[in-house]
This record gives structure tokens, C-alpha cells and sequence, in this order.
């Protein structure tokens, strides 16, 4: 859904830089143009791409393709799995029911589904909607893969009674795909509709996003794109997970004129009255994310990141579920919205929707290009390999394996493989930075100094 925790995921990257655009004076629309093709031409951008003001489409573009094996591109049509973007929509449908009075946010989520745990008994509907509930994540339970039985969850509840909760209920934020999961069957059981038909009847249809729905894999969706994932410097097709399991976390799909219509009927008053949207919109808890997610201005709503870019307020959520990275941003002071629907996973696509966010008001960039490598014995490789500490209780970890060298954030999965520009000089593939390592007057390497996107960072070499 929203978080792949890889700590330098906006910082790394195998590439090269062909020009930078100082200011990035002129059309935005331009420049997050050159700057996607960049990454097309390095394959590693597929998707589509609107830029409105006001309702009016002032940039729509198609990049690469929706279905490779058939040659079928991205068009104006093509449909996105849009991950935790769903999670806006789900708030939605809670906040509509809070409205006409079918429920309180202060609710325990134990009045809407009593076999919730008896140590989740102070979690709150308010608290699963800013992500400080503690609660684990209801998905682990087998019971909650039967995706046939209504009463999954309930039924996933009544495994995990003896269950304590992660952390006291309001007292930190963790972001919960499991408490967006809960939410979507509370909205279930106050409404008396399925998920996906009270989506379509109370937002869906009413905003005219006749493109959007709860996805389903033996579903008919015509336009629907093909998701990839990048392994080992290849190209491959994403596993596509049935969407009953991010259900109301992350599992909607939708086109970027869907989207736009989403926006402009969340001014209209036709889901929510102004006062409602003002109280999802309101900043209730500082959120925390690992890079690339990292936002120091970001504070979570009802189901929507409220942070700042280049001094604009922003309003919006980003997804990503296997095969897709997306990015819906609102400006609403502005009238501006710009989203980012793409159909190719990897660590570099926070790097891509939080720069074409920030080249929108007029920030510099600079146009990716592939980096050359040289070969570095094994040896050399393994010298540098070990634990490098970047801050308190975070690290990277170099490994050398097979004469290659890769690196991963401690307690993490995801590696990603570092190559030499030269024998001092290195880069980590796919992500932008680039990193040198210091060495004592003995030869011995002591450390790393990180160049990430133009952020200088020091790592210190640890036992």
C-alpha cells in the first residue's frame, strides 16, 4: 500500500545526470515532462500523468506501456491500481456515515465489531483513521484470506483475542493498513451494503467516476494495466495480489480522470458538507514515515497526508501495492491537483512523485541518464562490505556477495546493488546516490559519505 520502508529509496540512484534546470523558470508543465522522459529513457517510468487548475487539464500525458507482452501503451483510458489512495475514499465513507448520524468517531471500533480482541477495547474509530490505534494488522490471520466468507475479519478478530495491542491507543503514529482494513468493515456493517456498492452509491457514482471500483482479479476491467516490478535489473511482471486483501486499505483501481473528477467533487458539497471535509482534512497526529516517505511538514487527517511543497499547503495520499506506485496531490489553496499513476514498482518512484510535485513550484532538478560501471575485484568489494550507522538506531548494511556488492537498510528485506563509477567512486543502482568510502591512513575503510539527491549524509563503519 502506502509504505515500502527502504530508508534511502529517494536518495540512490544509478544514474547519471544529462542537465539541471536551475530554478526550473517557466512552463511546470514542461519540466515534469523532461523530467519523466528521463526515467522512460532509463525504463524505469511507466504511467500516466494530469496537471489541473481549477478543473481545467492543463498537462495530461501517457508514458510507457500498459501490457509489454502485447505491445498495448498507456493511453488517456489505461486503468491503475491506485494502493492507498484508497485509503481517502475509505475515510470518506466513514465521515458520510458520521454525518447522517449512523455513527460517532469516537466510537470503539468494539460497538461496530464486538469479537474485536478484549485488549483493543479503547481503540477508537477516530484512532484506526489517524493511525494510532496499536492495532496489528488483521490481514495475518488465516481466517482473513477467506475471501469468500463476509465474516472474514470478524472471524480473523476472533483468532487474535489474545492479541495485545503494538502501543497504547493516540499515543504515536504508525501507519496501519490493518486499521483501514477494520475501517472498511465497520462501514459495511453501519451501512448494510458491501464495501465496493457503497463506494459506488455514495461517492463513486455521485462524483461521476464511472472508471473506479474495488478491484478484483477475475474481474473484467477493460484498460486495466499490467503491473511490473524491476528484479535484478530486469524487467518482470508484478504478482498480483487479489484486491480482497488490501480491500479498503488499498484496494480500488481508477484512471487520472477519475481522480480529477474525485477532486472537484470534493469541492462541489456533493459527498460531504465544507465543515466534514474540513475535519478530514484537519492535521490531528505529526506522521512518520522511513525515507523515502519521509515528510518533516507531513500530519495525518482522516485518510489524507496535509503537509506543505515550496510553500504550497498540499492535501493528498500516495499508494503502492504490488506492480503499482501512485500519487494523488491536492492544492487546494491553489486550485492545483497533479497526479502520478504508474504501472512500475521500485524503490526510485517516491524519488519521481515527490520531485515532479516539487518541480510544479519551481524547484530545481535534474534529468536522469544511465551511469557506465567498471568492474572492482572481489577483494576490493569485500573491504568495503559491513554495517555502517547513518544515525541513532539506523543503519546500512553493504554486502559482497558473488562479486557484486549490494546494500539494504538494517532490519529491512529489500537490497538494492551498488556499483563503481570508479574505484573510488560508487553508486547505488536505480535510486539517486552516489557514495564514497573513506579510508584511514592504513587503507582501512571507516566510513561512507552518502551524496543523496544533493543531501550530503555521513555514515560511520561499525562493528
Amino acid at each position: 500500500m502506502l509504505v515500502h520502508p527502504v530508508f534511502f529509496v529517494w536518495t540512490l540512484a544509478g544514474l547519471l545526470v544529462a542537465g539541471t534546470a536551475a530554478g526550473a523558470e517557466g512552463d511546470p508543465a514542461q519540466h515534469i515532462d523532461r523530467y519523466l522522459k528521463g526515467w522512460v529513457d532509463t525504463e524505469r517510468f511507466s504511467g500516466n500523468v494530469l496537471l489541473a487548475k481549477d478543473g481545467k487539464v492543463l498537462f495530461r500525458k501517457s508514458y510507457g506501456m500498459a501490457d509489454i507482452e502485447n505491445s498495448v501503451p498507456n493511453k488517456a483510458d489505461t486503468v491503475f491500481r491506485i494502493g492507498s489512495i484508497t485509503k481517502s475514499f475509505t475515510a470518506l465513507a466513514v465521515l458520510q456515515l458520521w454525518e447522517k448520524g449512523r455513527l460517532a468517531l469516537e466510537d470503539p471500533l468494539a460497538k461496530h465489531l464486538p469479537e474485536t480482541p478484549p485488549a483493543w477495547r479503547a481503540v477508537t474509530l477516530h484512532h484506526l483513521l489517524t493511525h494510532t490505534s496499536g492495532v496489528p494488522d488483521v490481514s495475518q490471520a488465516p481466517a482473513y484470506k477467506d475471501y469468500g466468507d463476509p465474516r472474514r475479519i470478524e472471524k480473523a478478530l476472533e483468532s487474535m483475542k489474545d492479541k495485545p495491542l503494538q502501543f497504547e491507543p493516540g499515543s504515536r503514529f504508525t501507519y496501519s493498513n490493518g486499521g483501514y482494513r477494520l475501517l472498511g468493515r465497520v462501514v459495511e456493517k453501519v451501512s448494510g451494503m458491501k464495501y465496493e456498492d457503497f463506494m459506488a452509491a455514495n461517492i463513486l457514482v455521485p462524483a461521476g467516476m464511472i472508471h473506479t471500483g474495488l478491484d478484483h482479479n477475475e474481474r473484467i476491467v477493460h484498460h486495466r494495466a499490467t503491473g511490473y516490478v524491476v528484479q535484478d535489473g530486469q524487467l518482470a511482471n508484478a504478482i498480483q495480489d487479489e484486491m480482497m486483501g488490501p480491500f479498503s486499505s488499498g484496494g480500488l483501481y481508477s484512471t487520472d480522470e477519475d481522480l480529477l473528477r474525485f477532486d472537484q467533487a470534493l469541492y462541489s458539497g456533493k459527498l460531504v458538507k465544507k465543515e466534514t471535509l474540513e475535519k478530514a482534512f484537519t492535521p490531528y497526529v505529526k506522521a512518520a514515515f522511513p525515507p523515502p516517505f519521509n515528510d518533516p511538514n507531513a500530519y495525518y487527517g482522516y485518510g489524507w497526508l496535509v503537509s506543505s511543497v515550496e510553500g504550497h499547503k498540499s492535501i493528498g495520499h500516495g499508494g503502492w501495492v504490488n506492480g503499482f506506485v501512485t500519487d494523488f496531490a491536492r492544492y487546494p489553496e491553489d486550485g492545483v491537483v497533479l497526479i502520478v499513476l504508474g504501472n512500475m514498482e521500485g524503490p526510485w518512484m517516491p524519488v519521481i512523485t515527490q520531485k515532479a510535485n516539487k518541480i510544479l513550484w519551481g524547484a530545481s532538478y535534474e534529468v536522469p541518464k544511465r551511469r557506465p560501471d567498471v568492474r572492482i575485484e572481489a577483494a576490493a568489494l569485500k573491504a568495503v562490505a559491513g554495517r555502517y550507522e547513518v544515525g541513532p538506531g539506523m543503519a546500512l548494511v553493504f554486502t559482497a556477495q558473488d562479486g557484486r556488492l549490494f546494500v539494504e537498510q538494517e532490519g529491512q528485506t529489500l537490497k538494492l546493488e551498488v556499483k563503481a563509477e570508479s574505484a573510488s567512486q560508487f553508486f547505488v543502482v536505480d535510486v539517486p546516490t552516489t557514495l564514497t568510502f573513506e579510508r584511514d591512513a592504513l587503507g582501512t575503510v571507516t566510513g561512507a559519505l552518502l551524496d543523496m539527491d544533493g543531501q550530503k549524509v555521513q555514515a560511520r563503519r561499525v562493528k
